[in-house]
């Protein structure tokens, strides 16, 4: 029995910060003020073109964070993380894309979770496990591990994800 796919909306951005308040309580509440969390505008969580992140219109400067990746309709692919002391998300895109270049046509928007600098990788891998555990993404092979919890399960090879309403 496949899950269905999870879409990402604003009460689920609210969840996944309240989900990280204990391990990184400097990320505060989902505003569009905030430089830091889940990034949302007014309507929920901003959802940039993959293409406008691969050409560095959007979030060029980030360094560490943990990155959703969606269909255009918010239904949720792939969560990743990165922590780097550069800049790191279009060049982590291009190494997913030149490893499966079939994500290409599917993978269209992204989401950002930003982190601040410094925040120990070991945290930063704790935030990938939680938040991949919370929106259980599609094309995920693994997730980091999250002590207490079971081990995250893949799925299954086939999972329709919803069609763009018309």
């Amino acid at each position: 029995m496949s899950r269905p796919a999870v879409r990402l909306t604003l009460p689920l951005a609210s969840h996944l910060h309240d989900l990280l308040s204990g391990v990184a309580d400097t990320i505060g509440e989902p505003a569009p003020a905030n430089p830091l969390g889940l990034q949302v505008c007014y309507s929920g969580p901003m959802l940039r073109p993959v293409g406008d992140v691969l050409a560095r219109r959007s979030w060029a400067d980030v360094q560490v964070a943990v990155y959703i990746v969606t269909t255009a309709t918010g239904h949720v692919l792939y969560v990743g993380s990165i922590d780097r002391t550069r800049t790191a998300l279009p060049e982590r895109l291009r190494a997913h894309f030149a490893a499966q270049p079939e994500r290409h046509g599917r993978w269209t928007h992204i989401g950002a979770l930003l982190l601040p600098s410094g925040t120990p990788h070991d945290d930063v891998l704790l935030i990938e496990g939680l938040i991949g555990r919370s929106l259980d993404p599609i094309d995920n092979g693994r997730l980091p591990g999250v002590p207490g919890r079971d081990a995250w399960r893949p799925r299954a090879a086939v999972v329709e994800v919803p069609a763009l309403a018309v």
